[in-house]
C-alpha cells in the first residue's frame, strides 16, 4: 500500500471538477501545489498536502485497480480517542458494531435558520467498550430506520469524525469530511463480522431525547425583556430561562481574546453586559476567529478598527440566557446564545479591510516539496473551518 495523501480545493472550483473526475478511477495528477498540513482537521497525518487549483491536470490511467487500493483507513480504538478530545490535528476513523439506532430527527444548529437532520447510534468494539455517535446531514441518513430490528448487526466504518465528550464519556460527531460505509468487503470488515458471529441480538432503536427548539426567529422573541426588567428578575428560581432583549452596543470588550466578547449594552431602561463565545462571535464579527488570529494584528486582545466601526452603537436583538456558575457565586452575567444587528446593511456586504495572512519569508516557504515539508505537529490546533454539517451543502456519503 503506497502513503496516503490529502487534497483540498477551494468550493468554488469543486464544479469544475465533479463531472471530469471519478470515485476509484485512477489518475496522473499535475500542475498542483504542495503545502504544509492544516493545523487542525486533517483527514490523514503526512508531511504535506497538495492543493488543487483550475491549472491542475488530471489525466485518467487505464491500469488495474488493484495496483491502488480503493479504500484507505486509519482506524482508531475507542479505547485511544480521549487524547483526541483535546487535539483535532488529525480527524478520526472508526469501525465497530451497529448495536442500536434512533430515528432521525431535525434541530436549529449554530441559529441556522434551517434545521439539520440528525441521528445517534451506539456502536460496539471487538473488547465490549461502547460508543455514541451523532450523525449530521447527510450522515444521517447512511444508516436508515430499516436497519432497526435487523436481526444481523452489520458493521459500520465512519471517517473523518470528530472527537469530544459530555458527561465524562467520549463521544464521536461527523463532519462535513465524514463517508460511512455498512458492512464494507474488506478483510478488515469480515474479521469483525467473524468475532460477532455468535451475537444473535437484533439492531435496537436508541431513544433519543430531543428537548423541543424554537426556531431562530421565535428565540429573537420569546420572553422579550428590557434590560430594567433583565436585571429585576429572581435567575436563581428559573435559571435555564431563554430571554430576548434589544439594546445598542455600546463597548466590546475582548481582553480575553477575541474568541471571548463581553459586550456592554444600553436601552432607554438601563446597562448590562453580554458574554457571547465561539460561532456566536464569529456571526457577529463576520469573520473566523482563526482569520483574526493570522491577520497580521499588532494587539490580538483588540478588535480591528473596521470590525468595531460596524458594530459599536448598533442596535441588536440579544437571544440570552444567565449564566448558571455566575448564580452561584452571586454574579449575575448573560451569555449570547444569538445577536442578530437589527441594520442588516450595517452586516452585509462590509469590506472589513483586514490586512492578509502573514507571507512567508520566502517563495521557498510558500511552496515547497514532499520531501522538505516538516513533519506533522499533533500539538497546533485552531477553530474547525468548514466542518459543521450546517455549512457543507455539498456532503458525499458512500454507503456500501
Amino acid at each position: 500500500m503506497g502513503t496516503p495523501l490529502q487534497a483540498t480545493m477551494a468550493k468554488t472550483e469543486s464544479d469544475s471538477f465533479d463531472s471530469n473526475i471519478k470515485e476509484g478511477n485512477i489518475y496522473k495528477i499535475s500542475d498542483f501545489t504542495v503545502t504544509r498540513p492544516k493545523h487542525s482537521f486533517n483527514a490523514v497525518s503526512a508531511p504535506c498536502t497538495i492543493t488543487i487549483s483550475r491549472r491542475t491536470k488530471f489525466t485518467e490511467l487505464h491500469m488495474a485497480e488493484d495496483k491502488i487500493p480503493l479504500y484507505y483507513f486509519d482506524f482508531t480504538d475507542f479505547e485511544q480517542l480521549q487524547p483526541r478530545t483535546k487535539n483535532n490535528f488529525i480527524l478520526t476513523d472508526i469501525i465497530a458494531l451497529v448495536t442500536s439506532v434512533s430515528k432521525i430527527t431535525k434541530i436549529y444548529v449554530s441559529n441556522n435558520p434551517e434545521q439539520v437532520p440528525k441521528r445517534n447510534i451506539e456502536l460496539k468494539n471487538t473488547r465490549g467498550f461502547t460508543l455514541t455517535v451523532t450523525l449530521w446531514g447527510n450522515c444521517a441518513s447512511c444508516v436508515d430506520d430499516s436497519l432497526i430490528g435487523l436481526k444481523t448487526q452489520p458493521i459500520l466504518i465512519l471517517t473523518s469524525t470528530t472527537v469530544s465528550e459530555f458527561n465524562g464519556k467520549n463521544t464521536i460527531a461527523t463532519s462535513s469530511a465524514s463517508k460511512a460505509y455498512l458492512d464494507l468487503d474488506i478483510p478488515m470488515v469480515a474479521e469483525m463480522k467473524a468475532h460477532f458471529q455468535e451475537s444473535v441480538e437484533p439492531v435496537a432503536e436508541l431513544e433519543l431525547h430531543q428537548r423541543p427548539q424554537l426556531s431562530p426567529t421565535e428565540q429573537e422573541n420569546i420572553n422579550r425583556v428590557n434590560i430594567e426588567q433583565l436585571l429585576a428578575i429572581d435567575h436563581k428560581k428559573s435559571p435555564g430561562t431563554i430571554y430576548s432583549c434589544v439594546a445598542q452596543i455600546k463597548n466590546i470588550d475582548c481582553s480575553q481574546g477575541c474568541y471571548k466578547l463581553l459586550m456592554n449594552a444600553e436601552d432607554d431602561t438601563g446597562r448590562t453586559s453580554f458574554l457571547a463565545f465561539g460561532d456566536v462571535v464569529e456571526k457577529l464579527l463576520g469573520v473566523t476567529v482563526a482569520r483574526l488570529t493570522v491577520s497580521g494584528k499588532k494587539d490580538k486582545y483588540v478588535l480591528p478598527e473596521p470590525i468595531q466601526n460596524r458594530l459599536l452603537n448598533q442596535t441588536a436583538v440579544f437571544t440570552i440566557t444567565p449564566i448558571i456558575k455566575g448564580l452561584e457565586h452571586g454574579h449575575l452575567s448573560f451569555r449570547v446564545i444569538a445577536c442578530r444587528i437589527m441594520d442588516q446593511a450595517a452586516t452585509s456586504n462590509v469590506n472589513l479591510s483586514l490586512p492578509p495572512p502573514p507571507k512567508t519569508n520566502s517563495q521557498h516557504e510558500k511552496q515547497i516539496t514532499a520531501d522538505q515539508a516538516p513533519p506533522s505537529s499533533p500539538t497546533m490546533s485552531q477553530i474547525p473551518q468548514d466542518l459543521f454539517p450546517e455549512e457543507s451543502p455539498a456532503k458525499k456519503i458512500k454507503t456500501e
